[in-house]
């Protein structure tokens, strides 16, 4: 029981991280071809689809919604290549995999420390040398922690955005011409900059801990919208490299019973004597699942729904022509004073389909792009736009979350 309200826990400050939306179909060049519901499953995502013959990286390969992505992978014939930050746990990971999958695709391990560019820099050297060319990257890896790491970056910013930024430089030789990047967002709706923010300010909030931010889990939320814009810069900047970001919505391990089950518990209407002996992450679920998330089939997700989403945005062919967009479920907002957990908004089916995440100015985008290269200790292979302005300019008075509203 412990175990289940960490994970219920786990979840809950996942969402509690995000914020309210107005999101819409994004534009796109032609149709968006299908999407999925929230009780379709990776296997369902990744029917009739044969990848055989295409290499991936998946980072933070050994977390729970990559467990249930790669397992799929695996089933469908990509050659995958599992990074962690130790070995021994993709080791694990991989094990089961190849018992499991019954695949007969090149299954790989590899220590990945994305707290660390010489880690970052030693895993591209060694996974190149290997592979010339890679089909996927998928940039899964997460963390609430702030403490610093060992570059003297704040270790939300470098695990979740920093370092996946690098090591997404390093591998653009093996994926341009054929290749994608997709990165593992979430619904940072609410994650809004001010319009006068720099590249510079944003730089502060990586090399020392805003109070508030750190307070509030404004990091994660942060560093998830970060790497939606990420995608979309990269997109703009590597016309050979598809890029996706995408939220995988609240997941996570579940006992297995049927979804009308699941639905009937989460949606049943309790008198509140009867809903205040629950525990408290479950009453908060209760609610969720009657506002924030009440026109989902299945609330919250198992970790396999969660998953259809990551292996959508890795495998399924329409990518290739829509790169650059943001794959999340429909999110409108609610009236002003009604009931919500996590903000004035609410999502509904399907997912895996361009949305219009939150606005983030262009020639920011540009020089932020530039300048989490430049903190790792990099430079951008392909140079964009004046990213000397926001590493330059002088920071306003004030602590760094005035930037963030």
């Amino acid at each position: 029981m412990a175990a289940a309200r960490a994970r219920v826990l786990a979840c809950a400050l996942l969402a509690a991280a995000v914020g309210a939306p107005a999101a819409q179909p994004a534009a796109v060049a032609a149709p968006w071809a299908r999407s999925c519901s929230s009780v379709d499953t990776a296997g369902d995502a990744l029917a009739g689809i044969d990848l055989a013959g295409r290499v991936l990286v998946y980072t933070g390969a050994d977390g729970s919604l990559a467990s249930a992505s790669t397992l799929e992978l695996a089933r469908a014939n990509a050659s995958l290549i599992l990074a962690c930050r130790r070995a021994s746990k993709c080791a694990a990971v991989l094990q089961s995999l190849a018992s499991r999958s019954g695949t007969s695709a090149a299954l790989e391990a590899e220590a990945l420390d994305l707290s660390s560019a010489a880690s970052i820099r030693a895993f591209a050297s060694r996974v190149t040398t290997r592979h010339k060319r890679i089909d996927v990257l998928v940039n899964s890896a997460g963390s609430y922690d702030t403490s610093p790491t060992e570059d003297g970056l704040v270790g939300a910013m470098q695990v979740n955005l920093l370092g996946p930024a690098l090591l997404t430089e390093l591998l653009l030789p093996a994926l341009r011409g054929h290749g994608r990047v997709v990165n593992v967002a979430a619904a940072a709706y609410g994650t809004r900059l001010a319009a006068n923010t720099t590249a510079a300010d944003l730089a502060a909030l990586c090399t020392s801990v805003d109070p508030r931010l750190n307070r509030t889990g404004g990091y994660f939320a942060l560093s998830k919208f970060l790497m939606v814009h990420h995608a979309v810069e990269l997109a703009r900047r590597e016309p050979t490299v598809a890029a996706v970001a995408l939220a995988p919505g609240v997941a996570f391990r579940l006992p297995d019973v049927p979804n009308w089950a699941k639905y009937a518990v989460m949606h049943f209407p309790y008198p509140d004597w009867v809903l205040q002996q629950f525990p408290a992450e479950l009453q908060k679920f209760i609610k969720v699942c009657s506002t924030n998330e009440a026109r989902l089939r299945s609330c919250p997700e198992t970790q396999e729904q969660g998953a259809a989403v990551i292996v959508a945005a890795a495998a399924w062919p329409e990518v290739e022509s829509h790169s650059g967009v943001y794959l999340d479920f429909e999110t409108k907002q609610l009236p002003d004073g009604a009931p919500n957990v996590y903000g004035p908004w609410t999502q509904s089916d399907p997912t895996c389909m361009p949305r219009r995440p939150g606005a983030m100015d262009p020639r920011l985008r540009s020089d932020w792009y530039d300048e989490m290269l430049r903190l790792m200790g990099s430079g951008s292979s392909t140079h964009h736009g004046p990213g000397a302005r926001g590493a330059d300019s002088g920071r306003r008075g004030g602590s760094a979350h005035n930037f963030v509203v």
